[in-house]
């Protein structure tokens, strides 16, 4: 009987303290962070800043998601873990070695705020016939210029944080989520801005631009599992130019930025922390000057520091 007794002590003493020191485990236990970076070209630069910022403040990235130029600076991050590496990447990022091949005398028209290539010349095939153009940029040079810059990387195994990219297929219209295979294959389908690059060609897809239908990546940064997401809209950021609506070229241009403006107010609302900075620039092209570059990392660094109490605000009410 005193036996018994021994071993009911003893079962209900490891019952007791497992329970406790598993709830202990829970309570202390670090909530995670997830990123969910928009689209927004070379306002991309902002994205760069807000990583700086959180790295700079003690906080660790869990899980990444972007759409886009979020996707090149997410992926390449996730990649590196590195963010001084990916800050030299993206202030030298030059798309012109990627021009499509076998091609002369480009021929511009100004539609509104853009020029748009209408026409080239075929070399290779030596013809003089004009022939339409899927895209200026090559996106199949894209995706193998990224694979020398990252080795062939593998999502599968060798990212240093999970991430995930958000692509467009053309020929379905289906949002395309790329969380494995080539890291290479998953930028280079959701870049691909429609008229500036041509479509991936991705198994039986067509990859273009992911903001079309997910600009800003919440909902996917969610279901990765981070407790806290924080998501950076660029939509904010915008040339300091009058708009102008006065041709079919430029009426379909605006109307994509606005179907794309509205779905980026419906997709970050379910961040726990929003980023949207608002500034006026002279010029939003990849060509802009290191010193334009620098000034967007500086507005991402300004604009994740004026959130941060907010972020320590969450980690204290996720940990109690």
């Amino acid at each position: 009987m005193k036996k018994n007794k021994i071993i009911f002590f003893i079962l209900t003493f490891i019952i007791v303290y497992s329970t406790t020191a598993y709830g202990l485990i829970l309570h202390t236990e670090k909530p995670t962070i997830g990123l969910a970076l928009g689209e927004g070209g070379i306002r991309g630069m902002v994205h760069v800043g807000v990583i700086k910022a959180l790295l700079d403040a003690g906080y660790d990235v869990d899980y990444i998601a972007g759409t886009s130029i979020g996707s090149m600076v997410g992926g390449l991050y996730a990649l590196w873990k590195d963010i001084d590496r990916v800050e030299n990447f993206m202030l030298n990022l030059n798309f012109d070695k990627f021009t499509k091949p076998g091609t002369t005398s480009l021929k511009f028209q100004k539609f509104g705020d853009a020029p748009y290539l209408t026409l080239y010349f075929d070399l290779l095939s030596n013809k003089s016939k004009t022939s339409p153009l899927s895209g200026l940029i090559s996106s199949i040079k894209i995706r193998d210029g990224l694979d020398e810059l990252t080795e062939r990387a593998s999502i599968d195994y060798d990212l240093k944080i999970p991430y995930k990219a958000v692509a467009t297929d053309l020929i379905s219209g289906k949002k395309i989520v790329i969380g494995s295979g080539r890291l290479s294959n998953a930028i280079a389908g959701s870049i691909c801005v429609p008229g500036m690059f041509s479509p991936l060609p991705y198994g039986n897809m067509y990859l273009i631009d992911g903001g079309i239908k997910d600009p800003v990546p919440v909902d996917i940064v969610h279901n990765m599992g981070a407790d806290i997401v924080i998501a950076i809209s660029l939509r904010g950021i915008s040339e300091n130019k009058k708009i102008e609506v006065d041709n079919v070229i430029s009426i379909i241009e605006r109307a994509i930025f606005i179907m794309v403006e509205d779905r980026t107010k419906e997709a970050t609302k379910g961040a726990d922390i929003l980023i949207a900075p608002k500034l006026k620039v002279k010029s939003l092209g990849y060509n802009i000057s290191k010193k334009e570059k620098l000034r967007l990392i500086k507005l991402g660094e300004e604009k994740m520091k004026e959130m941060l109490p907010l972020l320590e605000k969450k980690f204290k009410d996720l940990k109690n």
